[in-house]
């Protein structure tokens, strides 16, 4: 039992070690944050757009190493689908791509092509999300770094989000009708296109003669009102209209 203890803890320790000898950068980040040891970069992407983000992985080991990536996908939106591309920092043409079809499965594993990094020198690996134009919603990958013999020496998780559209609330068009048109003893105001809505009544020196409410329609009696021009205007949610009415008697 106590070798047995012994031997995870060795493994446990040799883990650690590997971890601590690679830092993972996102080019671009201002944070310059280093995600190694599972940590996790998100960005808001773009929708039916080819998204993507360049990661450095970092060879701090004090030796040469001979990397291959492997990719988790732990969640992805309907029709998207995500790729990626590996090579050495000093690639001319970004290193080899694993192309979409290929890497279609939960987890997939760089079989060649690995990347040979000096202590000091990092590989790139440029992480693709192609989006749909219709589905919104998370995806997150997970990169492994590490060798064929141990490939999940390191990792970190990147998180690609188109949220939904925000649809504005719709103002009311506010309408307002005055019926007759000269008129002697009533009028019957209509205001449409809301629920309730505020009156006002004014002669043309601007002196208020009535303010009242409307919902839907309302008759005035203005058989008192002297003969001349009114402005009959209603009011809601902002919206003003105003109709020019006849008393004559």
């Amino acid at each position: 039992m106590k070798k047995l203890i012994l031997s995870f803890v060795a493994l446990a320790s040799i883990s650690l070690s590997a971890s601590a000898q690679i830092e993972i950068y996102v080019e671009g980040d201002a944070t310059n944050t280093d995600y190694s040891g599972g940590g996790a970069y998100s960005y808001d992407a773009s929708p039916a757009t080819d998204n993507d983000r360049k990661i450095h992985f970092y060879n701090e080991s004090g030796s040469t190493v001979e990397w291959i990536i492997s990719r988790k996908r732990i969640s992805q939106p309907a029709n998207w689908q995500d790729y990626f591309c590996w090579g050495h920092e000093t690639d001319q043409f970004g290193g080899i791509c694993i192309g979409a079809q290929a890497m279609d499965m939960e987890l997939f594993q760089m079989t060649s092509n690995h990347v040979t990094a000096l202590d000091g020198e990092y590989g790139i690996l440029a992480a693709h999300c192609e989006t749909s134009g219709t589905d919104t919603g998370t995806a997150t990958y997970r990169y492994y770094v590490g060798t064929y013999q141990d490939p999940f020496q390191d990792s970190m998780d990147l998180n690609v989000t188109i949220a939904p559209a925000s649809i504005e609330e719709a103002k009311p068009e506010l309408t307002l009708g005055v019926q007759p048109n000269p008129a002697s003893n009533n009028i019957t105001i209509t205001a449409g296109g809301v629920d309730n809505a505020s009156v006002q009544i004014v002669d043309v020196l601007g002196n208020v003669i009535m303010n009242t409410s409307v919902s839907g329609s309302k008759s005035i009696n203005v058989a008192e009102y002297r003969n001349g021009i009114y402005f009959v205007t209603v009011s809601a949610k902002g919206t003003r209209v105003s109709r020019k009415v006849i008393v004559r008697h």
